[in-house]
């Protein structure tokens, strides 16, 4: 629910609210009423992205959006790291090689990013990888940091997708420390592509 993390906050008390709930930390779900083609929803503290379309809100505020029955309202706090990969069946059928990383400025963060064989109990014994992903937004710069942790698990993952949300234009783009010209932008999004390294620094100036 949402007073998990917002216990000093009246509003999330009110029963108008009470079939919203976090999913993970960065994550509001709206459980809209299948009849209703509006729901009033109502945003904690921090700057929010409505998930589908990006479009920003601040919190501390009620709003009115859309929820027909073909749409879940979802809402992800700025600072947010998101992994994504290719959809499955099931989950060994394909090899993890590519990971898509989703990031939402307007906010810092640090995020943990943890693998193992997914089958076995290998990683009690350290057969597992823990990379740490850290996000920092300075207005004028962008820094990512991912490196690994801690953990000997040989991750089959060989390239990165970045995807900066809600960023329309940047200086220079540097990854440890090499300037990168191959970017796009996409709907309002900077997207790349990096291979992988035990540490990566990327610098993205504004």
């Amino acid at each position: 629910p949402l007073f998990w993390f917002n216990q000093d906050d009246e509003m999330v008390y009110q029963e108008a609210f009470q079939y919203q709930y976090y999913f993970g930390d960065y994550f509001i779900v709206v459980a809209a009423k299948v009849h209703q083609d509006f729901t009033r929803v109502y945003l904690p503290e921090g700057l929010w992205y409505e998930f589908d379309t990006d479009r920003k809100y601040s919190g501390k505020q009620a709003i009115i959006i859309d929820s027909t029955w073909t749409r879940l309202p979802v809402f992800v706090k700025a600072g947010a790291v998101i992994t994504m990969r290719d959809a499955q069946n099931f989950a060994d059928e394909t090899k993890f090689e590519s990971a898509d990383l989703h990031f939402y400025p307007g906010n810092n963060s640090e995020t943990d990013f943890y693998e193992d064989d997914g089958n076995t109990y290998k990683y009690l014994n350290g057969s597992f990888l823990l990379r740490k992903i850290i996000f920092t937004d300075n207005k004028d710069n962008i820094f990512i940091k991912i490196e690994h942790d801690s953990g000997s698990f040989a991750s089959d993952i060989k390239e990165w997708k970045i995807i900066i949300h809600e960023l329309k234009a940047i200086n220079t783009l540097k990854v440890n420390d090499k300037s990168i010209s191959e970017y796009s932008f996409e709907k309002n999004k900077l997207v790349f592509y990096i291979k992988e390294k035990k540490k990566i620094n990327i610098n993205i100036n504004l």
